[in-house]
């Protein structure tokens, strides 16, 4: 089942993986939000591998691996993070790079306490 079962008799299986990170900060009356994005081209493999992992880490072999992410996690872990959409975005946030959202609004004191948790 799921999206293996789905690709398993096509002839295309390029795919992309996203994800959005936002970064929320909290301050006096104030709440800031960054939004950075990463992506991960690749394809989906003829079956599911590796032994560690979740979701769509057995189904996904990011462009530049002949390995799913599953079974870079096997290997090592930083390898996975190296080549993940998520490593991207957290990197993107830290290094400051990247497409940037920045969302700032002036928010009640008692509303900004039920918003971060």
């Amino acid at each position: 089942g799921g999206i293996w079962g789905m690709m398993r008799h096509g002839t295309d299986r390029s795919g992309r993986v996203r994800v959005v990170l936002a970064y929320v900060i909290k301050g006096e009356g104030r709440l800031s939000v960054m939004i950075r994005e990463g992506a991960t081209e690749g394809e989906i493999p003829l079956a599911p591998r590796g032994t560690k992992g979740f979701g769509f880490d057995f189904i996904f072999q990011p462009g530049e691996s002949d390995k799913t992410f599953s079974e870079l996690l096997d290997i090592d872990p930083y390898l996975k993070d190296q080549c993940s959409m998520r490593g991207q975005a957290v990197l993107s946030l830290l290094l400051g790079k990247g497409i940037e959202y920045r969302l700032e609004a002036i928010v009640p004191a008692h509303i900004l306490d039920v918003l971060i948790f």
